[in-house]
């Protein structure tokens, strides 16, 4: 079976219409989709009115059409569309993609926020993008949050690692113990650990300094400004680049994304050389 993309046409519809002209299969199709339109109108969409039917009809249809890209691993191979809505039917395409909404949440969850919450929300964004630039926006939405959920995951087991298996970790980690401080954040962890790990001085620390990892009596003014980077003279700053390397070949490889973000290292993203200061030319005195 051989297709090209013509249109903008979505997985399920160029699915469905690729499918041998069965009565029992369509209606099959066609019965399992209406039993999902029927649950999300019940759960999120609502019954009182036509409108709210079709919002939940539209909404089925992206959790297809998000289940057949997951399953195929393509959204621009529409070959392998048909076969995986014959595979795994309506009901199972849908649970591919709110299996993956669930990960999501569970990265993003929190004592604030629990996981079922989290994924209500995520499920409603997923629907208003695809309502508003449809089923390829939706789809890029979903990656996105998946990849950053990855990372979130990533950095937890990163932090932990650095609590570990660090000096600077280990006196961090028995510090907030003793202080009763609640669970530092992962990325306040790795920036509090790494600099630390790479030789910066202290005092060029100051204005990068997370306060919630200090003890009380070493919390900045309320005043103070922090600072979205740490500033190095170009010598400091080629020493502590090198070490920075060195010091990542010893984390474990599986670990070492943690420390990219959209493409750039951690210490890239954050480690910068301070600009020079101009030398004061000496006024020359009026003769």
């Amino acid at each position: 079976m051989e297709l090209q993309i013509v249109d903008n046409r979505p997985p399920f519809a160029v699915a469905f219409a690729a499918l041998p002209q069965q009565d029992s299969l369509s209606e099959k199709l066609q019965d399992d989709l209406a039993a999902l339109v029927a649950e999300l109108a019940r759960k999120y969409f609502g019954i009182s009115s036509e409108v709210m039917v079709e919002g939940a009809l539209r909404g089925a249809l992206a959790l297809v059409n998000e289940g057949i890209i997951l399953t195929t691993g393509s959204g621009e191979s529409p070959e392998a569309w048909p076969p995986a809505l014959l595979e795994k039917n309506i009901l199972g395409l849908c649970s591919a993609t709110t299996g993956l909404i669930k990960k999501i949440a569970q990265a993003d969850a929190s004592d604030y926020e629990p996981e079922a919450t989290v994924s209500r929300r995520i499920l409603w964004e997923f629907f208003r993008k695809n309502e508003t630039g449809g089923w390829r926006v939706a789809h890029r939405f979903l990656q996105a949050r998946k990849n950053a959920a990855q990372h979130e995951l990533l950095a937890r087991d990163l932090a932990t690692w650095l609590e570990k298996n660090t000096t600077v970790g280990r006196v961090l980690k028995m510090k907030r113990l003793q202080n009763h401080h609640e669970a530092s954040l992962p990325d306040e962890i790795i920036n509090y650990i790494l600099p630390r790990c790479c030789g910066i001085p202290a005092q060029y620390l100051d204005a990068f300094q997370v306060a919630e990892l200090l003890d009380d009596a070493d919390e900045p003014p309320e005043d103070f400004q922090f600072g979205e980077s740490i500033l190095l003279p170009a010598k400091l700053f080629a020493g502590a680049e090198k070490k920075y390397a060195e010091f990542v070949d010893g984390i474990p490889a599986r670990l070492q994304p943690a420390l990219s973000y959209d493409g750039r290292e951690w210490f890239e993203r954050l480690v910068s050389t301070a600009p020079e200061k101009k030398k004061k030319t000496p006024k020359r005195k009026a003769p």
